[in-house]
């Protein structure tokens, strides 16, 4: 499925840096060695695995946070630094679901 993607950091004026899902995101971008992304959880169910695909390459991730702006078909990839976030845009990417959470 093509979803639009943005990207983010735990580093932002009222961020806690914990996920929706309660992970401490302040020192890493990983949870059981896949990036995390947030999500809306009426299309991608929280604690689902997927396939990012991206023109650069693919990765998995893990859903693990949602945020205000992230409706339908949209992802945000958490990242270690803003200038990355910031670099990134807003982009198209293919998204695969691996495994559903709950």
């Amino acid at each position: 499925m093509t979803f639009r993607s943005t990207k983010y950091t735990a580093d932002c004026t009222g961020c806690s840096g914990y996920t929706a899902t309660g992970v401490n995101v302040n020192n890493t971008i990983y949870y059981n060695g896949m990036r995390i992304i947030a999500v809306d959880p009426g299309v991608i169910p929280l604690h689902s695995i997927v396939e990012v695909r991206t023109p650069s390459g693919s990765f998995r991730a893990v859903a693990k946070d949602t945020g205000g702006a992230i409706h339908g078909r949209k992802i945000d990839i958490l990242v270690s630094s803003k200038s990355e976030a910031y670099n990134w845009g807003n982009r198209s990417v293919q998204v695969k679901i691996i495994r559903r959470g709950n």
